[in-house]
């Protein structure tokens, strides 16, 4: 079964002698909160058969899954309340400690998923936030490219409306002359369609790891889906159709064949398109921008102790000195100290019973450190009362934990024996600022059996890869890697994956938002140049420069951008206050975020149609003078 190693009360109960009997096989999971790579399923009662060791009623064991999560299939009609209280003192009654007074949750599997008590650890865990980010990221997306299609469309009516007035000549009636326009929409949104289809094939695997989930469009592929796609399209392409078709209707044939019918549009409507796009972006931009501070905000918060460069790395059993000696040949490495028990990140956790002053059992973290490691973390003592040789330094969440004050020289372990406080020390935070702060208890120790260790480097990159390679050396697999070289700095930055994921999913969509916004300026600045030449010309005759020519002309791009900049503020703040109510610790909300965004935006914009209008205004009036 593997090379495991758990040790209890200092025992390794590991029977790897263990063999198991294969009872069948099943598909692999798929639409459920349950893990898709689950790869056995097993009685609880064979629980110590297959993890490989039994534990006594009086281990506290935590593990990857995290604690134990029961599946009820209740009768119709059961009461859920009663149930819970049933639970809740069977609870009371049988176990003491950490559990008392504790209250079980009973969810439905159609709401586990967006439970707020599951933790992600063991089953799938939803994040509604980013679903609905993702969901108005898709919405914008696709008003931006229907608003585009009617907007380029609209603006060549002048060219194809000779074109409409011929059919009509030729027998066509108006209703098949709108079905052709719409027919063509409806070709375009099939054929990007396929596009887009095949893309999300080809990147679905990259799409699955960004959403933590499974993605086998393959197997989702069915009569309903295909029915639901078929309908996007024509509901998409009768949208993106409908509005051009009845432009071109409202102009006689006979008009346009004569040549009496003359084009000219105010682009009313691209201007409400664009200035709609623009807030839309406007705002993708800001909600990139605030999720990004937020984010070196949480990663670089303090926690009350040094995570710079630091690193934890193990050692394999009576190989301590081995690993120490060749990590203090490192170049790099400036400082080395010992620990054993819980470590700040999170990964390893060691705790024992108390009690506290009122005979309540309660759980206390445990870590030893050596005078190096405690140096090097910088813990602060804001009370000392002298060392001691098996004295513990308590935060102030410890003493609170205990109900005793700052000046209290003893406590309680759970089995009533006695231990010296040798310092109190000031509340900090492991894993993120964002955790509660944990009682814990931090015994100086400067001898310990095969201790792992803290070490303080230069900051090299290669600081990392260079551990890994001290214990291959020394037998550890490439599987047991990750968790025994851990950096300090990398372990809080992951513990903000889902953020991360969040922010990478709204920087994606707000530059496919941006690059659609500038194919829009491009296509409506070059139909709003070609229908002013003649305009142009005469203004330059007239005695116009080619600058009040351009100023004149980019007006009419900028005013849509500021009104959407006016439109778009309040609403990005009102949609990143909202989101920033879910952190303890936050950024304000600053005016030169909405500055920043604002006049990125309009920057991009600027130069889009800068180029085109420029071009425009510098040509010699006699070639467009004469034209119609």
């Amino acid at each position: 079964m593997g090379d495991r190693h758990v040790h209890i009360n200092n025992e390794d109960p590991y029977d790897s002698t263990l063999v198991y009997t294969v009872s069948g096989v099943m598909e692999d999971m798929d639409r459920t909160v349950l893990p898709n790579k689950t790869q056995i399923i097993v009685s609880m009662q064979r629980y110590p058969q297959v993890m490989g060791y039994r534990l006594n009623d009086q281990s506290f064991v935590g593990g990857g899954t995290g604690a134990v999560k029961a599946f009820f299939l209740m009768k119709p009609g059961t009461d859920i309340a009663a149930t819970k209280k049933i639970a809740s003192k069977y609870i009371d009654e049988h176990h003491h400690g950490i559990w008392s007074n504790s209250t079980p949750a009973m969810t439905p599997l159609t709401d586990i998923l967006f439970a707020p008590q599951n933790n992600g650890t063991g089953l799938h865990k939803g994040d509604k936030t980013r679903l609905r980010i993702l969901l108005a990221a898709v919405l914008a997306l696709l008003f931006f490219a229907v608003s585009n299609y009617i907007n380029l469309t609209v603006a060549n009516t002048g060219f194809r409306a000779k074109e409409m007035a011929t059919r009509r000549l030729f027998g066509s009636s108006q209703t098949a002359i709108s079905l052709k326009l719409i027919g063509e929409s409806t070709l375009m949104v099939a054929v990007c369609f396929a596009i887009g289809l095949a893309l999300a094939f080809c990147f679905q695997d990259d799409a699955a790891e960004l959403f933590r989930g499974k993605i086998a469009l393959k197997n989702d592929i069915s009569l309903g889906t295909v029915s639901v796609c078929a309908g996007f399209i024509l509901l998409v392409g009768i949208v993106s159709g409908i509005l051009p078709s009845w432009h071109i209707s409202r102009y006689q044939p006979i008009d346009i064949v004569k040549g009496s019918f003359r084009f000219r549009s105010k682009m009313v409507l691209g201007r409400l398109f664009i200035i709609v796009q623009n807030v839309v972006t406007v705002t993708m931009l800001t909600s990139a921008l605030v999720i990004w501070l937020q984010l070196n905000h949480l990663i670089h918060a303090p926690l009350g102790f040094n995570t710079g460069h630091l690193f934890y790395v193990d050692s394999p059993e009576g190989k301590s000195q081995t690993v120490r000696s060749q990590l203090e040949q490192l170049p790099f490495v400036e400082r080395i100290g010992s620990y054993k028990g819980s470590t700040f990140t999170g990964y390893n956790f060691s705790g024992k019973g108390v009690k506290n002053s009122k005979g309540k059992y309660e759980m206390l973290m445990i870590t030893e450190l050596d005078r190096e490691a405690f140096d090097m973390l910088g813990l602060k003592v804001i009370r000392d009362n002298g060392t001691t040789a098996d004295g513990y330094y308590l935060n102030e969440a410890a003493l609170r934990l205990l109900n005793i004050t700052a000046e209290a020289k003893e406590f309680t372990w759970g089995d009533d024996k006695k231990a010296l406080i040798a310092g109190v020390l000031q509340d900090f935070r492991i894993i993120n600022v964002l955790e509660d702060v944990r009682p814990i208890a931090v015994q100086k120790v400067e001898t310990m059996g095969n201790p792992g260790f803290l070490v303080k480097t230069t900051g090299d990159k290669q600081a990392k890869e260079a551990f890994k390679t001290i214990l291959r050396e020394q037998g550890v697999s490439e599987d047991a890697l990750p968790y025994e070289v851990l950096s300090m700095e990398d372990s809080i930055t992951e513990t903000f994956d889902d953020q991360q994921n969040t922010l990478r999913i709204v920087t994606l969509f707000t530059a496919i938002a941006i690059v659609i916004s500038i194919m829009g300026y491009v296509g409506l600045s070059l139909f709003f140049i070609r229908q002013r030449k003649k305009e142009v010309a005469i203004r330059k005759v007239m005695g116009s420069t080619s600058r009040e020519v351009l100023v004149l002309m980019l007006r009419t791009f900028l005013t849509p951008l500021l009104v959407s900049f006016v439109i778009a503020v309040p609403i990005s703040w009102y949609i990143m206050r909202d989101w920033l109510t879910n952190f303890s610790y936050r950024i304000a909300l600053s005016p030169w975020i909405f500055a920043a965004a604002g006049s990125a935006c309009f920057i991009i914009s600027l130069l889009t149609v800068l180029i085109q209008c420029w071009r425009a205004a510098s040509e010699h009036p006699i070639k467009n003078i004469k034209t119609e």
